[in-house]
C-alpha cells in the first residue's frame, strides 16, 4: 500500500457515528470492541450513502478511501491519532446533536471486559509489553479518565442491539445481507492477541477489572445470548 493511502486513513479509527438514514440505524463506536472494523464493513456496505454521517462529515470521502482499501490490509491504516467531538460517543450524546437518530435502531459491539482492559493497555504499551508495564497501563486504566475507561453500558441505550466480538462477523453479514448491502472479504483491523496476555495481570487487578465493570460482565453476557 502506498504511504499517501496510508496517510489518508491515519484518521479513521478516531472517528465515529456511522448513520444510515435509508435504513434508519446508527452504529455507535465502543472502544476496543473491534468497532474499527465495523465500521469498514458499514461504509464499505452501500448501506451507507455519500450524504450520510460519518463523525462530523459526510461519508463520501471515507467511503472512497475504504473502497480502494484492500481488506486484508486494513489494520495497517488505523491508528488513533485524531480524536474528534465524535470519537467514541455515548449513544444519548448522539441523540443530542442529530435528533434524527433518536428513533433509529442503535448497534454496538461489546467485549469481555478483561479482554478488553488488556487489549487497551497492549495499545498503551504500544512495544515490548513485560509483565510490569502491563499491569502499570491496566491501573492507569482503572484509575483514570482515559477514553479506555469507560464502561462499555455507558455508550449504549437500552434498547441497543448488542453483538459480541466472538461473532461479530457473522452478526454483521447477516445485518447487512438481509438488508441488500454488500460483503467484501473480511477486514483485517487492529488484532493484539490480547488473550495471550492475560496470564501475566495479576490476580489483584484482575479483581478490580471485575468490580469496576461488573455492568459490562452483564452487558456481554447479554450479547451472548441474543
Amino acid at each position: 500500500m502506498c504511504q499517501s493511502k496510508r496517510d489518508s486513513l491515519t484518521h479513521l479509527s478516531g472517528l465515529l457515528l456511522v448513520i444510515s438514514s435509508q435504513h434508519e440505524f446508527v452504529f455507535i463506536r465502543v472502544p476496543k470492541t473491534a468497532s474499527t472494523t465495523c465500521a469498514f464493513y458499514f461504509l464499505d456496505s452501500g448501506l451507507v450513502s455519500d450524504e450520510d454521517r460519518y463523525s462530523n462529515k459526510t461519508a463520501k470521502r471515507i467511503k472512497s478511501i475504504i473502497r480502494k482499501t484492500d481488506s486484508k490490509e486494513g489494520h495497517r491504516c488505523v491508528e488513533d491519532i485524531e480524536f474528534t467531538k465524535y470519537s467514541h460517543t455515548k449513544h444519548r450524546d448522539i441523540v443530542i446533536d442529530y435528533p434524527e437518530v433518536k428513533d433509529y435502531m442503535s448497534i454496538a459491539t461489546v467485549r469481555n471486559p478483561i479482554d478488553r482492559v488488556i487489549s487497551a493497555a497492549i495499545m498503551l504499551c504500544q512495544k515490548n509489553i513485560t509483565a510490569n508495564k502491563l499491569n502499570e497501563y491496566i491501573e492507569f486504566i482503572l484509575t483514570g479518565k482515559h477514553i479506555f475507561s469507560v464502561a462499555q453500558h455507558e455508550f449504549v441505550s437500552k434498547d441497543t442491539i448488542l453483538w459480541p466480538i466472538e461473532n461479530v462477523q457473522e452478526k454483521i453479514e447477516k445485518f447487512i445481507l438481509d438488508r441488500g448491502g454488500n460483503m467484501r472479504e473480511q477486514w483485517h483491523c487492529r488484532k493484539n492477541n490480547s488473550c495471550d496476555y492475560t496470564n501475566l495481570v495479576s490476580i489483584d487487578l484482575k479483581k478490580q477489572i471485575e468490580a469496576k465493570y461488573s455492568k459490562d460482565f452483564e452487558l456481554w453476557e447479554k450479547a451472548l445470548t441474543q
